[in-house]
C-alpha cells in the first residue's frame, strides 16, 4: 500500500513542511521565509543557501503491524542539499538499525571520503521489519535533498505517528 501525502504528513519529524509535485515527496526543515534569509545573507552563494535545503533531522517515526517497508527515492544529478554526493536513509526497528538505503558501500569510502562522488539518481529497497507490531523510525540522510517516490507497506497494515515528546530547533 503505498502512502498518500497525509499519511506520510502524521508520520513525519523535523520537517515544517512536506509537499507533492508530480508524485514526488520532498520535506523542508525550513520555512520558505527562513529559506529566503539564508539567499540574503549569502547571496553570492548557492551552496549556502542549497544547505537548508537537505534533510538533516527529518525522519519518519510509526508502528505498523506490515512485514516490509519499500522506499523508493531520486537523487539528481547536481545535489540540492550540499556539495556532498553519498546519502544513507537508515532504517530502526524497535531500536535497532536493520539496514540502510545508501549509494555506497564502507569500502567506497576513503579517509577523506567529503569529496567523494558516487552514482546518482534512482535507489530503492524493500526491507524486512519483522512480524507483528513494532516502532519503527527511517532517519533521512543530512546530504542530500532527495526526492521520495514511493513509500509502501504491506496491504492491509496499519500505520500510526509516533511523535517526539519535546520539540527542539537547532540551526548551525
Amino acid at each position: 500500500m503505498k502512502l498518500s501525502l497525509d499519511k506520510i504528513r502524521e508520520i513525519t519529524c523535523g520537517a515544517v513542511k512536506v509537499e507533492e509535485t508530480d508524485g514526488v515527496f520532498r520535506f523542508y526543515r525550513f520555512t520558505e521565509e527562513q529559506r529566503e534569509t539564508y539567499k540574503r545573507i549569502k547571496p553570492d552563494c548557492v551552496a549556502f543557501y542549497n544547505k537548508c535545503l537537505a534533510t538533516a533531522g527529518v525522519k519518519l517515526r510509526f508502528t505498523t503491524d506490515s512485514r516490509t517497508l519499500s522506499l523508493k527515492i531520486f537523487t539528481p544529478e547536481e545535489n540540492k542539499g550540499s556539495s556532498r554526493k553519498y546519502f544513507a536513509f537508515d532504517v530502526v526497528v524497535n531500536g535497532e538499525k536493520i539496514d540502510s538505503l545508501s549509494n555506497f558501500t564502507d569500502s567506497q569510502m576513503t579517509d577523506n571520503y567529503t569529496g567523494t562522488v558516487l552514482e546518482s539518481g534512482n535507489f530503492g529497497k524493500i526491507f524486512d521489519l519483522g512480524q507483528g507490531e513494532k516502532s519503527v523510525c527511517v532517519y533521512f540522510p543530512f546530504s542530500i535533498a532527495p526526492d521520495i517516490t514511493e513509500i509502501s507497506i504491506d496491504d492491509g497494515a496499519f500505520i500510526n505517528p509516533v511523535k517526539n515528546p519535546r520539540k527542539m530547533i537547532c540551526f548551525g
